[in-house]
C-alpha cells in the first residue's frame, strides 16, 4: 500500500511543464514605479484584440498590468519599431530593457491563465530549480516577487503519502 501511495504522489506531483506549475498558483508582485517593468502587446486583428481583452478582464493579468508600464501597440510605425518575429506578440521587459519573456503568433498560450503562468515563470522559474532571489524590500528594484500558494492537488499528495506511511506502520505492529 505504501508503494501505491508513493507512486500516486509522484504521478500527481508532476513538474514545471506545459502551461503552468502543477499544484501551485503563482502570484506576481513587481517593483514600484521607479523601476517599473514593461509589458508590450504588439499587433493588429482579432488575436491582438483578444490579448488586450485578457489584460483588461483576467484578474491576474489586470493586476500585472497595474504594476508595469503597459504598451498596447497597434499602429504600423510602432509595430516596425518593436521588431518582433511575428504578430501578435507579447513582450515582458525589465526596467533595463532586457527581454525576459516574448511570445508571438502560435507561440502565445491559448488562455489568459497560461499567459500569466508563462510570464510568472519568466520572472522566477520553478522554485525547486532556483535558489530564492534576494529580498528587494527597500531597494526599490530587484526581481519581482513570485509567491506560491498550495492547492488541493498538493494536499491529496500529502494525504496519500501519510496514509501509506500509516498503513505500513499499522501493518508492522500487527505482525
Amino acid at each position: 500500500m505504501y508503494k501505491y501511495g508513493l507512486i500516486i504522489g509522484i504521478l500527481l506531483c508532476g513538474s514545471c511543464y506545459g502551461q503552468g506549475v502543477v499544484g501551485m498558483e503563482q502570484v506576481v508582485d513587481l517593483p514600484e514605479d521607479g523601476t517599473k517593468w514593461h509589458v508590450s502587446v504588439v499587433g493588429t486583428g482579432e488575436q491582438y484584440n483578444e490579448l488586450i481583452r485578457w489584460f483588461e478582464s483576467d484578474d491576474n493579468l489586470k493586476s500585472l498590468r497595474g504594476q508595469v508600464h503597459f504598451h498596447p501597440i497597434s499602429d504600423k510605425d510602432g509595430i516596425q519599431a518593436y521588431n518582433v518575429p511575428g504578430l501578435p506578440a507579447v513582450r515582458l521587459q525589465d526596467d533595463k530593457g532586457k527581454v525576459l519573456y516574448e511570445a508571438w503568433g502560435e507561440n502565445i498560450p491559448i488562455t489568459s491563465q497560461g499567459l500569466y503562468g508563462a510570464m510568472a515563470r519568466a520572472i522566477r522559474p520553478c522554485p525547486w530549480d532556483q535558489p530564492d532571489p534576494p529580498d528587494p524590500v527597500g531597494s526599490g528594484g530587484g526581481p519581482p516577487r513570485v509567491d506560491f500558494v498550495v492547492d488541493w492537488r498538493l494536499l491529496i499528495i500529502v494525504a496519500a503519502l501519510v496514509a501509506g506511511l500509516a498503513y505500513r506502520f499499522y501493518e508492522g505492529e500487527n505482525r
